[in-house]
């Protein structure tokens, strides 16, 4: 609406090594950036998850 997006997500279940698992959901809202700016928002969210689980 207006060049701001209404919402873009993504959800995932992220496996430790351990094997524990976690549910991951990314919700982008409200934002004039494009497709793929928002895309790599939510991957950039992922990658976070992934390094903090890593690092334990």
């Amino acid at each position: 609406v207006a060049g701001v997006s209404l919402g873009a997500n993504d959800i995932g279940v992220l496996t430790a090594p351990d094997g524990r698992r976690y549910a991951v959901a990314v919700f982008v809202a409200g934002t004039t950036a494009d497709a793929a700016t928002r895309d790599a928002v939510i991957a950039d969210a992922a990658r976070a998850v992934t390094r903090s689980e890593a690092s334990r």
